[in-house]
């Protein structure tokens, strides 16, 4: 005898979408059209995205925007960051005797490391 509650929440017409998150160039064109006069629901519709959250974005509208001043004009997902030269060195000599170390068995702990 089947039950009455639908196996999974596809089956429920009223699931909730799942989270994903959004890029900054969407949040931007998101912007864009809403200063250039269209609706919150068209901008919605046209993107695929809910009014709820076309309506945050457009209430976050400054923070968005200085992000996307202080972010990358090639719009890099993540950040690099640049070592000194002595740090490098040190690192790699660190890296040849932790292998050094390994080899010969040797037991290590954070303290010795350090």
């Amino acid at each position: 005898m089947p039950g009455k509650r639908p196996l999974n929440a596809a089956d429920i017409p009223h699931a909730k979408r799942e989270r994903k998150a959004i890029t900054l160039d969407l949040k931007l064109e998101v912007l864009r059209r809403f200063e250039v006069g269209e609706k919150l629901s068209q901008i919605a519709k046209a993107l695929g995205l809910a009014v709820s959250t076309v309506a945050t974005i457009r209430d976050n509208r400054e923070k968005i925007k200085a992000n996307s001043q202080v972010a990358t004009p090639s719009r890099a997902s993540r950040l690099t960051r640049h070592r000194s030269a002595l740090m490098e060195t040190m690192e790699r000599l660190l890296h040849v005797w932790l292998e050094d170390q390994s080899q010969r068995n040797v037991p290590l702990s954070v303290t010795v490391i350090q």
